[in-house]
């Protein structure tokens, strides 16, 4: 479960999708990129996203700065981009079991 959306429920409906947070949004460079040798090796895209058929953005905080640069992701994959309001009230609740379970 991530921020109160069951991404393992929704990878069983469409396999094929690749998941962003805001955080992957804005550490994308360095995650991604970098991570992959992308940056070095741009032609290996193809072969890293080959097997996706669209982009969902869980979006926890309303940030056009961060829409936008999901939709170049999605461009740079060739997926098409779906943005889910997500929020983080499922992430709070998470937390807040976690630390009154310790």
């Amino acid at each position: 479960m991530l921020a109160g959306c069951f991404t393992e429920r929704l990878a069983e409906q469409i396999p094929e999708t690749y998941f962003l947070t805001d955080y992957l949004v804005r550490r994308w460079e360095e995650t991604v990129l970098k991570g992959l040798g992308l940056d070095d090796r741009p032609e290996l895209r193809e072969i890293c996203f080959a097997g996706f058929k669209r982009l969902i953005f869980l979006r926890q905080s309303l940030s056009q700065e961060l829409e936008e640069k999901a939709a170049e992701i999605a461009e740079f994959m060739d997926l098409p981009l779906e943005v889910w309001d997500v929020g983080l009230a499922g992430l709070e609740a998470r937390l807040e079991g976690l630390v009154e379970g310790s």
